[in-house]
């Protein structure tokens, strides 16, 4: 893995301690096999740490809605941080998966779930 100084170089958006807690949160998944590995893992976490679980998608909804400025950033922190290779590795491509896990993990928190934010627009 690469040095985390050097990679937190390369990413020119500034690290917020929610953006550490999204980078922690999808280092989780990391050695997954698949989609079905990860939607078992939130199930887990829905079951055992709920406030966590939700803090996370706060997280997650709150980087979906007010995404880094540099072109590449989110797609580099979904490959490196989730090790996952997306169909597409644009930060579009990255919205989309970062979207599919937070509808798995409203699914799995149910009607634990918080309110939808808003989305921001620009």
């Amino acid at each position: 893995m690469m040095n985390e100084r050097v990679y937190f170089a390369k990413i020119k958006s500034p690290i917020t301690s929610a953006m550490d807690e999204i980078i922690h949160f999808l280092r989780s998944f990391s050695d997954s096999d698949g989609i079905e590995e990860v939607k078992r893992e939130i199930k887990w976490l829905s079951e055992n740490s709920t406030q966590s679980l939700i803090k996370n998608l706060n997280s997650l909804e709150n980087l979906l809605n007010n995404p880094p400025k540099e072109k590449g950033d989110l797609a580099e922190i979904v490959a490196w941080e989730a090790n996952w290779v997306l169909v597409d590795p644009s930060d579009e491509g990255a919205k989309k998966w970062l979207r599919e896990v937070a509808e798995l993990i409203r699914d799995a928190l149910g009607d634990k779930a918080p309110p939808r934010p808003e989305e921001t627009k620009g």
